[in-house]
């Protein structure tokens, strides 16, 4: 819940206010799980369970989650490409009704001097940088790869939907616009953000991300994404 950033809970009862998700899985584990009853606990558990192997992934997962937005910034927050026209503007929310209009006023007035250089701290944009993240990921997608082999085709930790399969699809979906933003209504983030309607029709998509995509969508991983975003994505305990 919320209308500035996704992830973002909002416990108005215990007045918990959460926007890691990680942190938002943990805390709905062990403040909300016990306080439910018969079956519905019995899914939540099973949704939320943490084991070695599944701490395992999120670990792995946590890595992956910094190498897809170096990867992605390679080309769309990149200053020597001089900075990609729209995309990353249109990602960021500065034409999204739902956030406060002084937040998206102030974000474009930052935009030219400072907002879009804040971006890039902490990131490599050489070629040889992006070359061995592109491998770490193609690596863990992989390994993903094998484990839905090993479950049948189904989940990456065996026949049950696991908060591993969220995380997994929550960082990738974004990087498939075609199955998650530029759907009408929009897949990601629940369709809320509907200024990410028709997204690709909107901006300039670089090349290589719509080549990545395709990629993706063929591989057993980019399935699940899919298959995540449309069986779950509206779905009840």
């Amino acid at each position: 819940h919320g209308n500035r950033t996704v992830p973002w809970l909002v416990d108005t009862v215990a007045g918990a206010q959460i926007s890691n998700s990680d942190e938002i899985i943990f805390y709905l584990g062990a403040v909300h799980v016990p306080r439910m009853s018969g079956s519905s606990r019995e899914r939540a558990e099973a949704l939320l369970r943490r084991t070695a192997a599944s701490m395992e992934w999120e670990e792995r997962l946590s890595q992956m989650g910094h190498w897809c937005q170096g990867w992605a910034y390679f080309y769309i927050n990149n200053p020597s490409n001089r900075f990609h026209p729209g995309a990353i503007r249109l990602l960021w929310g500065l034409e999204e009704t739902r956030i406060p209009f002084l937040d998206r006023l102030a974000a474009i007035l930052l935009w030219h001097p400072l907002v879009k250089w804040i971006a890039t701290m902490g990131f490599s944009f050489s070629n040889e940088s992006h070359a061995a993240i592109e491998e770490r990921i193609r690596s863990l997608f992989d390994d993903v790869d094998a484990a839905l082999q090993k479950s049948g085709d189904r989940f990456i930790m065996g026949d049950e939907l696991t908060y591993i399969d969220i995380t997994f699809a929550g960082l990738w979906g974004v990087f498939l616009p075609s199955t998650t933003l530029s759907t009408v209504p929009v897949q990601w983030a629940n369709g809320r953000f509907t200024s990410y309607e028709r997204f690709l029709e909107k901006v300039q998509w670089p090349p290589e991300m719509a080549k990545f995509e395709l990629e993706l969508a063929a591989r057993p991983c980019g399935r699940l994404i899919r298959r995540v975003f449309s069986d779950f994505r509206s779905a009840k305990l």
